[in-house]
């Protein structure tokens, strides 16, 4: 008689054991759960910010063509400033030689 206590008693206290690992098992369960589900809104976030980078990546590429674009136009218009002025030198240059050559007829006539 005894001997059966003696076994009843470990096999309650061996089903009160699994009853706690089984609830620890499912505390677990819902804590991974809830980590994964957690992780999945990190990834989401992440996706978001790596498309927000790869806009602003696109759109300094936009800026820096504009820049190049810009930069190349002032460049013209800056050789066309010194081409312009040569002109005009060269154009002063002349009008004094025509006065010259005027001057030098009005003195032969």
């Amino acid at each position: 008689q005894t001997k059966l206590d003696q076994v009843e008693e470990q096999k309650s206290c061996l089903e009160e054991k699994m009853d706690q690992y089984q609830q620890k098992q499912k505390i677990l369960d819902q804590q991974l759960q809830k980590e994964q589900e957690h992780k999945k809104q990190l990834e989401e976030q992440l996706q978001q910010i790596t498309n927000k980078m790869k806009d602003g990546e696109h759109s300094l590429e936009q800026l820096n063509l504009k820049i190049l674009k810009l930069t190349n136009e002032v460049s013209k218009m800056e050789t066309i400033k010194t081409e312009l002025k040569t002109v005009k030198a060269n154009q002063s240059e002349m009008q004094k030689k025509v006065e010259t050559a005027k001057a030098e007829k009005a003195d032969m006539e």
